[in-house]
Order: C-alpha cells, then structure tokens, then sequence
C-alpha cells in the first residue's frame, strides 16, 4: 500500500476527469489558510500586509496635532560634520572607518540627526525637514513621560496603582488583581505572548477587543516579555484618566510647551483610538526634543514639564521585580560608562542620549535587509559619533 499522500496523489489523475478538473489543490489550501485567518479573528490585511512598513500611517486613521505657537530651533552649525565623523561600517566582512555621510548615503534612511550642545551638527533627509516619519515604539517613551505627567498632576494615583482600577474589562483575568502601572512600564505583566492580538493591535478596528484575549503566563512582576499591549494599555489609561484623546493629551503637556516646529499624527483604529505602542508620525527635529527634555531631567527651558523624579526613575538601572539593566519605564538603557539611554523602535528608529558628551541622535530608518540591519549595529555608531565630539 502506497503512503496517504501518494493515494490522493494518484485518485487526483484517476479516471475521474471531472474531480481532476474541479479540484485545485493550490486553492483549496489557499482556501483553508484563509478560514484559518477569518476564524481566528486576525484582520485580513495583517495576511497580505504582514510586515509594518513605513507606507502603513497612510493606511490608517490618525488624530492630528498641531506645531506650537512658540517654536523651539536648535542652532545649526556652520561646520558640516557629516565628513568629519569617522564610523565603523561592519556590512562588510572587513570593517571599513568611512564618513557618517557615506554610511547614512548607503542605507534606506528617513532622516538622521546629530545634535550637541543644541546644536545641529549634522543632518539629512529622505525628504524634507519637515516630513513626518513613523516612530515605531519609539512612542512608548513619549506613553511613558506621559503616565508621569498624569501622576504629577494626580489624575492617576502612582505607577503602583493596579491597572483593574483603571481598565476593568480585565478583572476576570488570573492575576489581574496583582497587574500594576509599573508592571506595563518596565513589560513585567505576565501577559503570555499572542500573535493574533498582536495583528490586531497594529492591523484590527477595535483595539479593546484585543482586551478580551489578555492571558497571564506568569505572575506579574516576575518576567520581562516585550509585549506591545503592555503600552497599549498604558494609551487607554491615559485616555480614560485625561477625559480626552492620547493625541490631545500629548500636545497640550509635550508638544506645545516644548516648541515642536512640525504638525504630526498618531494613527489610530476605527474607534479613533491610538495605537499607543507604536505609530506616532514627527519630524526629526520634533522627536529630538524628547531627548533633549530628559537631557536635562524633565526640564525645558526652566519649565519643568516632567517630573526630575520621574525621569531619574525612568532611565535608571533596575533589576528587581522582574525587571533588567536594559529596560526601565519604556526606556532602552545604555552604557554606564557613557550614561546614555534612548527611546527605540522598530527597523532602527531612535532617539539616542548621552549625557557624558550633551549629545543627542536621532535615526529614523526605513526597513532594510536583516543581515545589513544586523551587522550595522546603530549603538555602537552612536557611541563612536559620540567619542568623536
């Protein structure tokens, strides 16, 4: 007797010319991988989309916000920089020392932006200064100066109030009675890992139904999982605490006291709620200005628009419950020896800080081939830009 498939092989070239001609095998599977994706409640574009690209804010609904009456410039410098610096490039199998400028000109890149002393020593553009770029979880740094805000001003209690009081849709989940503010900062939740809900959160029309699939792997507090309904949620305490959009929110305590000179938006579902995890649109200089507000600890310009608590909180290193040295409060930790730390996202998008040399970076790239993106390690570059100035 012949193997299963070898039979159904061989009943498809049988005398049955009508089943043969009737039967696709190719459609019938791209037909069951269909069902699969209908049935599983996965929006049908996360099938034919499938990887977030820099076209995806376009596709989307989005909430504006507006440039500020008072614009903030940082001086620019009469000296280009851009042949001057001197970086490894290890796309190669041999490192070559080339110019930022070369190496920027090789990749896929929306804007790169060198600033020291608030100065702009180097900058480019895919377009122009002005154009948004998407931002990827680089805004779940901006989610969480945001969170400390709202403490500051005591419409949430603290970052250890439980997310229930806030988000009771999930109170029948296990250990939800322990889930804390904290616990979606520092990715601690517990939360197990679901693909589906992910497509949803970046791809579905109802963001709180992804609410419904919440299942606990651990107890919070105890595992550190990079999950993005952990920002999420922190999105809908904000918008539930505030009484107005994420957006909104934003540009009355971030965007307007810190001078952004471009209009931006922050895609959302059906339901006009943002994806807080991600998909915040700006221009370059605008997201250079979070890191110059956590430069100099929440201070802008004498104005203290987050709390110094929060920031020193915020870009610390912090091991415990659950937690590591590299991740605090939405924010990537760097070296100690160069006390730096960066809001990151997706393909290399940042907004790099180093405190030692009063630098700031910005890299907002578009997707390029993984053995290039690996090779180019934007954090080393970063660091070598810096021992240069």
């Amino acid at each position: 007797m012949g193997r299963p498939i070898d039979v159904w092989k061989n009943s498809l070239t049988s005398n049955n010319s009508y089943l043969c001609t009737m039967f696709n095998p190719f459609k019938f599977i791209f037909t069951i991988i269909l069902l699969g994706f209908i049935s599983s409640c996965v929006p049908f574009r996360a099938f034919y989309l499938a990887y977030p690209d820099e076209k995806d804010p376009y596709r989307d609904k989005a909430n504006h916000f507006q440039a500020s009456d008072y614009s903030f410039q940082f001086a620019k410098s009469a000296k280009d920089w851009g042949e001057a610096i001197k970086v490894n490039d290890w796309t190669r199998k041999i490192p070559f020392f080339r110019s930022i400028e070369d190496v920027i000109g090789d990749y896929p890149n929306n804007a790169f932006l060198i600033i020291r002393n608030d100065t702009i020593l180097y900058e480019t553009y895919d377009e122009t200064v002005t154009t948004p770029s998407t931002s990827f979880s680089i805004a779940k740094s901006f989610v969480s100066a945001m969170i400390g805000i709202a403490i500051e001003e005591q419409l949430i209690g603290s970052e250890k109030d439980l997310v229930l009081k806030y988000i009771p849709e999930i109170k029948d989940k296990q250990y939800a009675n322990e889930l804390t503010i904290v616990h979606l900062l520092n990715q601690t939740s517990g939360f197990k890992f679901d693909w589906k809900m992910d497509a949803n959160l970046y791809y579905g029309k109802n963001i709180l139904k992804s609410l419904d699939h919440i299942e606990f792997e651990h107890p919070p507090g105890t595992h550190q999982h990079y999950l993005n309904i952990c920002t999420q949620m922190l999105g809908i305490i904000l918008k539930r605490v505030s009484g107005k959009t994420v957006t909104a929110y934003l540009q009355e305590k971030i965007w307007h006291p810190l001078g952004m000179e471009s209009d931006g938006f922050w895609n959302t579902d059906k339901q006009l709620l943002e994806r807080t995890f991600c998909c915040m649109n700006a221009s370059a200089r605008d997201f250079a200005k979070l890191g110059r507000l956590y430069l100099n600890y929440g201070n802008w310009n004498g104005q203290q628009i987050v709390s110094e608590k929060w920031v020193n909180q915020s870009i610390c290193r912090n091991a415990t419950a659950g937690s590591s040295h590299g991740y605090n409060y939405s924010w990537h930790m760097g070296l100690k020896e160069y006390d730096d730390f960066m809001a990151e996202g997706l393909y290399g998008q940042f907004v790099y800080v180093c405190r030692k040399n009063n630098v700031i970076i910005v890299a907002l790239n578009d997707r390029v081939k993984p053995i290039k993106q690996h090779r180019l390690n934007w954090k080393y570059v970063f660091r070598q830009i810096v021992d240069q100035l």
